[in-house]
């Protein structure tokens, strides 16, 4: 839910909100409703291979310049 987002990465609901939109907009998450919480799932799974992937090269990437510091 936007609530459980906006705790996870500590920015303001509108933000969480709007970076959503974009994301639902582009077929990139999916929603699920219950009551008046809306779910969002990653609409392909191999969306999250893909983001671990660049998490990988970003961490490798940082630890080299910290390394070269």
């Amino acid at each position: 839910s936007v609530q459980d987002l906006q705790r996870a990465v500590s920015a303001d609901q509108p933000i969480v909100s709007q970076q959503l939109a974009g994301l639902r907009s582009t077929g990139i998450v999916v929603t699920r409703k219950e009551g008046t919480t809306i779910y969002y799932a990653v609409a392909d799974p191999m969306l999250g291979d893909l983001l671990q992937v660049a998490k990988k090269i970003l961490n490798r990437r940082r630890r080299s310049r910290v390394s070269r510091s």
